[in-house]
């Protein structure tokens, strides 16, 4: 298969560009950053699919190319805002899309984890705490705000993400987050769970890079044929179950 990797120059499209290649795929890097690479998908050689691991900047000319040439897309980049999910949203009527914040299998087996034990400690406070090396852009991750999400969801959509800073006591319907970033931290996300008479913590730690490379290319061979649409790696698990 060939698969362009856009951000080809950056950590994790190395890594995603040398995985693929050991897997024995034909690797297309795509480098907006360096002259020695076509910046756009459409200055490159025909793909089967592309892989995005650059920047949010990127996704008005990455979602231009990708329907016009009808590339099926893996995006893996975080930090998207309101208007540029929307578009991807958009984008997913004319092309099949797979878009996770974390490309872990593990992370997403992690989440769903999570969402069983918030149902039952519905009454426990809980917080989020994140942390990654000292050079990543956003703040919180796109995972921790993945699991804040996916928990909230089990508790019925009534509580609020809490990244802020905090003085008085905190509420009842509050998810609390909290970041740190320092050396070269790969992702470690931890869930703690307190009441007055315990505490225990849920935790999930990445320690190398490679395993988002892998699930990335995992969702590369799974999107290339799928019906245009929005995917993420719960399809991904539910199709590998049944397999």
């Amino acid at each position: 298969m060939k698969i362009a990797v856009l951000g080809a120059g950056g950590t994790m499209g190395a890594r995603v560009m040398r995985v693929g290649q050991n897997a024995g795929h034909d690797m297309v890097a795509i480098d907006p950053f360096h002259d020695d690479s076509p910046s756009r998908l459409s200055n490159a050689p025909k793909v089967d699919v592309c892989i995005d691991f650059s920047h949010p900047a990127h996704i008005d000319s990455l979602l231009e190319d990708a329907k016009k040439f009808g590339v099926p897309l893996v995006i893996a980049t975080t930090g998207y805002n309101e208007e540029q999910s929307d578009e991807i949203e958009d984008a997913s009527f004319d092309l099949p899309i797979f878009k996770s914040a974390n490309m872990a299998y593990s992370v997403h087996v992690f989440k769903q984890i999570l969402a069983d034990y918030a149902k039952a400690l519905e009454d426990y406070d809980i917080e989020i705490t994140e942390h990654h090396h000292r050079y990543k852009l956003d703040a919180p991750s796109g995972t921790a705000l993945m699991l804040g999400e996916t928990i909230n969801d089990a508790l019925g959509g009534n509580h609020k993400l809490n990244s802020g800073s905090r003085s008085g006591k905190r509420n009842d319907d509050e998810i609390g987050m909290s970041v740190v970033r320092g050396g070269n931290i790969v992702g470690k996300h931890d869930v703690m769970f307190a009441s007055a008479g315990d505490v225990f913590t849920l935790s999930h730690e990445a320690l190398s890079k490679d395993l988002f490379a892998e699930g990335a290319i995992k969702a590369a061979l799974y999107i290339i044929n799928k019906k245009p649409g929005l995917y993420d790696m719960n399809d991904l698990i539910k199709e590998s179950r049944h397999k």
